[in-house]
Protein backbone atom coordinates (compact mmCIF):
# COMPACT_ATOMS: atom_id res chain seq x y z
CA UNK A 1 0.00 0.00 0.00
CA UNK A 2 2.97 2.34 0.69
CA UNK A 3 5.13 1.41 -2.20
CA UNK A 4 1.87 1.96 -4.13
CA UNK A 5 1.08 5.30 -3.22
CA UNK A 6 4.76 6.02 -3.37
CA UNK A 7 4.77 5.02 -7.30
CA UNK A 8 1.92 6.74 -8.09
CA UNK A 9 2.34 10.18 -6.68
CA UNK A 10 6.17 10.00 -8.00
CA UNK A 11 4.51 9.36 -11.53
CA UNK A 12 1.90 12.24 -10.71
CA UNK A 13 4.45 14.52 -9.61
CA UNK A 14 6.75 13.69 -12.66
CA UNK A 15 3.89 15.01 -14.93
CA UNK A 16 3.34 17.90 -13.33
CA UNK A 17 6.90 18.55 -13.88
CA UNK A 18 6.42 18.41 -17.20
CA UNK A 19 3.85 20.71 -17.79
CA UNK A 20 4.75 23.18 -19.18
CA UNK A 21 4.24 27.13 -17.30
CA UNK A 22 1.14 28.15 -19.01
CA UNK A 23 -0.25 25.18 -17.66
CA UNK A 24 0.84 25.10 -14.26
CA UNK A 25 -2.79 26.05 -12.81
CA UNK A 26 -3.83 22.61 -14.53
CA UNK A 27 -1.03 20.88 -12.93
CA UNK A 28 -3.47 21.27 -9.29
CA UNK A 29 -5.87 18.81 -10.90
CA UNK A 30 -2.94 16.30 -10.74
CA UNK A 31 -1.65 17.97 -7.30
CA UNK A 32 -5.59 17.09 -5.94
CA UNK A 33 -4.90 13.65 -6.58
CA UNK A 34 -2.06 13.36 -4.83
CA UNK A 35 -3.30 14.99 -1.73
CA UNK A 36 -5.97 12.44 -2.20
CA UNK A 37 -3.55 9.21 -1.99
CA UNK A 38 -1.63 10.93 0.63
CA UNK A 39 -4.60 11.43 2.78
CA UNK A 40 -6.31 7.68 2.25
CA UNK A 41 -2.78 6.84 3.46
CA UNK A 42 -2.45 8.80 6.25
CA UNK A 43 -5.83 7.88 7.63
CA UNK A 44 -5.07 4.35 7.05
CA UNK A 45 -1.75 4.90 9.32
CA UNK A 46 -3.74 6.43 12.13
CA UNK A 47 -5.06 3.02 13.69
CA UNK A 48 -6.40 -0.37 12.33
CA UNK A 49 -3.81 -0.39 9.41
CA UNK A 50 -3.75 -3.45 8.48
CA UNK A 51 -7.32 -3.99 8.00
CA UNK A 52 -7.96 -0.49 6.86
CA UNK A 53 -5.68 -0.61 4.16
CA UNK A 54 -7.22 -4.53 3.44
CA UNK A 55 -10.91 -3.30 3.06
CA UNK A 56 -9.11 -0.47 0.50
CA UNK A 57 -7.48 -3.35 -1.59
CA UNK A 58 -10.34 -5.29 -2.00
CA UNK A 59 -12.79 -2.58 -2.21
CA UNK A 60 -12.58 -2.81 -6.18
CA UNK A 61 -15.09 -5.18 -7.35
CA UNK A 62 -17.25 -3.33 -5.38
CA UNK A 63 -16.68 -0.10 -6.89
CA UNK A 64 -16.99 -1.43 -10.48
CA UNK A 65 -20.02 -2.91 -9.41
CA UNK A 66 -21.58 0.08 -8.10
CA UNK A 67 -20.00 1.60 -11.45
CA UNK A 68 -22.14 -0.55 -13.23
CA UNK A 69 -25.55 -0.02 -11.20
CA UNK A 70 -25.11 3.74 -11.78
CA UNK A 71 -25.48 3.11 -15.80
CA UNK A 72 -28.43 2.81 -18.15
CA UNK A 73 -29.89 -0.81 -17.91
CA UNK A 74 -29.07 -1.19 -21.62
CA UNK A 75 -25.20 -0.55 -21.13
CA UNK A 76 -24.76 -2.61 -17.54
CA UNK A 77 -24.53 -6.29 -19.39
CA UNK A 78 -21.14 -7.91 -19.52
CA UNK A 79 -20.08 -10.68 -21.94
CA UNK A 80 -20.45 -14.50 -20.00
CA UNK A 81 -16.82 -14.54 -18.98
CA UNK A 82 -16.80 -11.34 -17.20
CA UNK A 83 -20.11 -11.45 -15.86
CA UNK A 84 -19.05 -14.74 -14.07
CA UNK A 85 -15.81 -13.30 -12.76
CA UNK A 86 -17.89 -9.70 -11.54
CA UNK A 87 -19.83 -12.14 -9.59
CA UNK A 88 -17.02 -14.42 -7.37
CA UNK A 89 -15.18 -11.52 -6.59
CA UNK A 90 -18.23 -9.77 -4.86
CA UNK A 91 -18.66 -13.03 -3.27
CA UNK A 92 -15.48 -13.36 -2.12
CA UNK A 93 -15.70 -9.20 -0.38
CA UNK A 94 -19.54 -9.86 0.73
CA UNK A 95 -18.37 -10.33 4.22
CA UNK A 96 -16.87 -7.13 4.26
CA UNK A 97 -18.99 -4.89 1.99
CA UNK A 98 -22.26 -6.45 2.31
CA UNK A 99 -24.64 -5.01 5.21
CA UNK A 100 -28.57 -5.10 5.38
CA UNK A 101 -28.94 -6.09 1.39
CA UNK A 102 -26.35 -3.03 -0.01
CA UNK A 103 -23.25 -2.79 -0.72
CA UNK A 104 -21.00 0.11 1.41
CA UNK A 105 -20.43 2.89 -1.02
CA UNK A 106 -16.85 3.35 0.14
CA UNK A 107 -14.05 1.19 1.63
CA UNK A 108 -13.59 3.14 4.48
CA UNK A 109 -16.02 3.82 7.34
CA UNK A 110 -15.45 7.64 7.20
CA UNK A 111 -16.85 7.39 3.53
CA UNK A 112 -15.57 10.91 2.23
CA UNK A 113 -12.13 12.77 1.55
CA UNK A 114 -13.37 15.23 3.53
CA UNK A 115 -14.10 13.21 6.58
CA UNK A 116 -11.04 11.49 6.23
CA UNK A 117 -9.00 14.76 6.43
CA UNK A 118 -11.33 15.70 9.65
CA UNK A 119 -9.96 12.44 11.42
CA UNK A 120 -6.50 13.30 10.26
CA UNK A 121 -6.84 16.52 11.88
CA UNK A 122 -8.34 15.44 14.99
CA UNK A 123 -5.20 12.64 15.22
CA UNK A 124 -2.37 15.18 14.69
CA UNK A 125 -1.70 17.13 17.74
CA UNK A 126 1.82 18.41 16.16
CA UNK A 127 -0.06 21.57 15.53
CA UNK A 128 -3.67 23.38 16.99
CA UNK A 129 -6.31 21.64 15.71
CA UNK A 130 -8.00 24.82 14.87
CA UNK A 131 -4.78 25.95 12.05
CA UNK A 132 -4.49 22.35 11.31
CA UNK A 133 -7.98 22.14 10.11
CA UNK A 134 -7.82 26.12 8.76
CA UNK A 135 -4.58 24.61 6.30
CA UNK A 136 -5.48 20.82 5.39
CA UNK A 137 -9.19 22.21 4.03
CA UNK A 138 -7.84 25.07 2.67
CA UNK A 139 -5.43 23.28 0.42
CA UNK A 140 -8.00 20.53 -0.51
CA UNK A 141 -10.51 23.44 -1.40
CA UNK A 142 -7.78 25.34 -3.92
CA UNK A 143 -6.84 22.01 -5.44
CA UNK A 144 -10.59 20.99 -5.78
CA UNK A 145 -11.41 24.36 -7.96
CA UNK A 146 -9.50 23.57 -11.12
CA UNK A 147 -10.75 20.13 -10.99
CA UNK A 148 -14.42 20.54 -11.34
CA UNK A 149 -16.21 23.22 -14.24
CA UNK A 150 -16.87 25.97 -11.54
CA UNK A 151 -16.42 29.74 -11.87
CA UNK A 152 -13.46 29.76 -10.24
CA UNK A 153 -12.03 27.26 -11.92
CA UNK A 154 -12.68 29.09 -15.65
CA UNK A 155 -11.31 32.87 -14.05
CA UNK A 156 -8.24 31.07 -13.52
CA UNK A 157 -7.21 30.64 -17.07
CA UNK A 158 -8.84 34.08 -17.61
CA UNK A 159 -7.45 37.45 -17.40
CA UNK A 160 -9.10 40.73 -17.70
CA UNK A 161 -7.37 43.73 -20.38
CA UNK A 162 -8.43 46.94 -21.60
CA UNK A 163 -9.99 44.49 -24.62
CA UNK A 164 -12.04 42.37 -22.03
CA UNK A 165 -11.82 39.00 -21.24
CA UNK A 166 -8.50 37.24 -22.67
CA UNK A 167 -6.54 34.07 -22.32
CA UNK A 168 -4.27 34.00 -19.17
CA UNK A 169 -0.84 32.74 -20.70
CA UNK A 170 0.97 33.50 -17.23
CA UNK A 171 0.77 31.33 -13.98
CA UNK A 172 -1.64 32.97 -11.47
CA UNK A 173 -0.27 31.50 -8.32
CA UNK A 174 3.49 30.32 -9.79
CA UNK A 175 4.51 27.05 -9.17
CA UNK A 176 1.79 26.05 -6.65
CA UNK A 177 1.55 22.87 -7.92
CA UNK A 178 5.22 21.88 -7.54
CA UNK A 179 5.23 23.08 -3.72
CA UNK A 180 2.03 20.93 -3.37
CA UNK A 181 3.52 17.79 -5.40
CA UNK A 182 7.21 18.22 -3.45
CA UNK A 183 5.30 18.12 0.16
CA UNK A 184 3.47 14.94 -1.29
CA UNK A 185 6.16 13.35 -2.15
CA UNK A 186 8.16 13.98 0.89
CA UNK A 187 5.69 12.98 3.49
CA UNK A 188 4.80 9.88 1.56
CA UNK A 189 8.83 8.98 0.93
CA UNK A 190 8.74 9.28 4.85
CA UNK A 191 5.84 6.78 5.40
CA UNK A 192 7.56 4.26 2.50
CA UNK A 193 11.18 4.71 4.80
CA UNK A 194 9.13 3.13 8.25
CA UNK A 195 7.19 1.03 7.08
CA UNK A 196 8.68 -1.24 4.20
CA UNK A 197 10.26 -4.32 4.53
CA UNK A 198 14.35 -4.32 3.85
CA UNK A 199 13.77 -6.16 0.62
CA UNK A 200 11.34 -3.08 -0.42
CA UNK A 201 13.75 -0.66 0.19
CA UNK A 202 16.51 -0.94 -3.05
CA UNK A 203 13.31 0.45 -5.11
CA UNK A 204 12.65 2.96 -2.41
CA UNK A 205 15.91 4.25 -2.21
CA UNK A 206 16.16 4.45 -5.82
CA UNK A 207 12.59 6.61 -6.28
CA UNK A 208 13.56 8.81 -2.77
CA UNK A 209 16.54 9.81 -5.02
CA UNK A 210 14.40 10.41 -8.46
CA UNK A 211 12.16 12.49 -5.61
CA UNK A 212 15.37 14.43 -5.00
CA UNK A 213 17.12 14.52 -8.56
CA UNK A 214 13.44 16.41 -9.03
CA UNK A 215 12.95 18.85 -5.92
CA UNK A 216 16.42 19.55 -7.31
CA UNK A 217 15.06 20.34 -10.87
CA UNK A 218 11.81 22.09 -9.27
CA UNK A 219 14.27 24.81 -7.24
CA UNK A 220 16.13 25.53 -9.95
CA UNK A 221 12.94 26.14 -12.42
CA UNK A 222 12.05 28.33 -9.54
CA UNK A 223 15.15 30.05 -9.40
CA UNK A 224 14.34 31.17 -13.30
CA UNK A 225 10.72 32.32 -12.69
CA UNK A 226 11.96 35.00 -10.14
Amino acid sequence: MTYASLVQTRRLAEAIDRLDEELEQEGLILARTMLEVWTNLRWIRLRDSHNRARRFLQYEPVEAHLTRERLPTEERSLSPVLERRAKRDLARVRHLFRRRGRWAHSWASSGTLRRRLADIEEADRRMPLADERTTLHFVYGVLCAPTHGSPRALGFGLRLSRLGLRPAYESQIPLLPLKHASAGLLSIAGYAATDLVPSSMRDVDRLVAENARLLEQWRAKKGRSK
